[in-house]
């Protein structure tokens, strides 16, 4: 059937949320994913370190993956945040400041190789929209997640809550 797909919860040390991968015999790509959340306090107990609050496609079965969120960062012990969007393997790209307690949506959206990135901080007002273009991205998954980018332990956000999750797939 067109649009079979697993859904899937993540749980690592480093990493949680939720993802979506293609069934066998169904869609083998995605095209959209979007996510809703409050932005988390984060308490800087180690002097530095990252969370990712984020929504993305591929990344999970293939190495690519074009992402949009919120990154939480103590440096030196000071917490800060900052949204972005990353086409990795490529650094990730800075824009606005979201405050903790802030209500924001990330969205990835791809068509015709090329992605559309973008933040919305619904309490501000700011928001950021980025168009790229991949041509060896898949859209072989769709996640929401938060966690370390790096296989580390993530800075302390406690909780987060992911509200309105869309995931669409090319079927």
């Amino acid at each position: 059937l067109p649009g079979r797909r697993r859904e899937v919860i993540l749980v690592t040390p480093e990493t949680s949320g939720y993802a979506a991968v293609p069934e066998p015999g169904g869609s083998q790509n995605f095209v959209h994913v979007q996510a809703t959340w409050r932005v988390p306090a984060v308490t800087c107990t180690a002097k530095n370190r990252i969370a990712l609050m984020r929504a993305g496609l591929d990344g999970i079965t293939d190495s690519t993956a074009e992402r949009a969120g919120v990154a939480e960062i103590c440096l030196n012990a000071v917490p800060s945040y900052i949204a972005f969007y990353q086409m990795y393997p490529a650094a990730r790209v800075l824009s606005f400041h979201p405050d903790a307690g802030d209500q924001v949506m990330a969205s990835v959206t791809a068509g015709g190789g090329v992605f559309t990135l973008s933040v919305h901080d619904f309490t501000s007002g700011k928001s950021f929209t980025a168009s790229k273009s991949c041509a060896s991205c898949l859209g072989s998954s769709a996640d929401v997640t938060a966690g370390s980018p790096s296989g580390i332990r993530p800075a302390s956000f406690g909780t987060v809550t992911f509200a309105g999750i869309v995931v669409t797939d090319g079927a």
